[in-house]
């Protein structure tokens, strides 16, 4: 999925990865922290193989330089960047971005609040469980090296699909309703849930009895199995249903919000939905707001007036 134009050609971009490498070895030498957190999870990926070492020579090849982009409600993300430009030339400018298979966000919301029980998920990781042709993965090569200053940078490909390149989410959402469709004739009804009430890799569905969301629950789940997809973070508006689900894929994380409530909400596509209420909530937050402007120290400039506004 996703392949470049056969007739294309790729201009060097080995030069630049080296350079950005180096930047984040700066980085690391200087900020254990940070250091550390890179060990931590490229280790992560070399343990699930979301990271190989390069073994072919020759061929279409680039050189994807990496980072770390850090937000305050969200863990630390490893991100490879297909953007970054070498000879005028990135990676996404050679991929093929596909037609837009994402539903719209607006269908899937009314399509959720049409049944009596909510039900929510998440498929786990999305993107890195869709393999690239072999022929392709020279193009996703990653340099790194560790701690070790003194030695030659081991070169690994990256053989499944990473969040920022252009063809990532025309394949995976292809690849999740192409291994639905092919359990029509076993589980119709889940079939039709995961190619309707999914946004990306959030599913927002659900049943007007407590059994059948049990059972629509479990097909689903068997459906992306044998497609390589886990699921994880179950909810729903039922305690019933809550109750039959394993607890280490039930969602956590309880988030508490408005001073002096204490409501649980599970946090759903930038709203927040509370199971125990079926209802959406949101939460005004100001992370990004300087401290000394919250403390009312100073007033806040235009410019950051204008964006709290704009991100309510």
């Amino acid at each position: 999925m996703g392949n470049s134009p056969k007739d294309a050609v790729l201009p060097e971009s080995k030069t630049m990865a080296l350079r950005r490498l180096q930047m984040m070895e700066k980085k690391m030498d200087r900020d254990p922290k940070f250091a550390e957190l890179c060990m931590e999870k490229f280790e992560e990926y070399f343990e699930k193989k979301y990271l190989v070492p390069r073994e072919s020579d020759g061929g279409k090849e680039w050189y994807l330089p990496w980072f770390f982009e850090f937000h305050p409600s969200k863990k630390p993300r490893l991100v490879f960047e297909a953007a970054a430009r070498s000879h005028g030339k990135c990676l996404n400018d050679f991929l093929l971005k596909g037609p837009d298979l994402l539903r719209p966000l607006p269908a899937v919301l009314m399509r959720f609040r049409m049944h009596l029980i909510g039900l929510t998920g998440d498929i786990k990781e999305m993107f890195h469980r869709v393999h690239l042709k072999k022929e392709d993965q020279p193009c996703q090569t990653i340099l790194f090296r560790g701690m070790n200053r003194n030695t030659t940078p081991t070169e690994y490909i990256m053989p499944r699909l990473f969040f920022g390149s252009a063809s990532s989410p025309c394949s995976a959402i292809y690849t999740k309703d192409k291994n639905a469709d092919e359990h029509y004739e076993t589980f119709p009804e889940a079939v039709k849930a995961i190619k309707a009430d999914y946004y990306m890799d959030d599913y927002l569905g659900g049943k007007d009895e407590e059994d059948e969301a049990i059972k629509l629950r479990k097909e689903i789940t068997e459906i992306h199995a044998n497609g390589g997809f886990g699921m994880v973070k179950w909810n729903s508006s039922s305690t019933t249903v809550l109750k039959s689900i394993p607890k280490d894929i039930c969602a956590n994380g309880e988030i508490h919000f408005m001073d002096k409530t204490d409501i649980p909400v599970e946090k759903t596509l930038g709203l927040y939905w509370c199971p125990s209420k079926d209802a959406f909530c949101l939460k005004l937050s100001f992370a990004r707001v300087p401290k000394d402007v919250l403390e009312m120290l100073r007033p806040p400039t235009k410019r950051e007036m204008v964006s709290l506004v704009m991100s309510i």
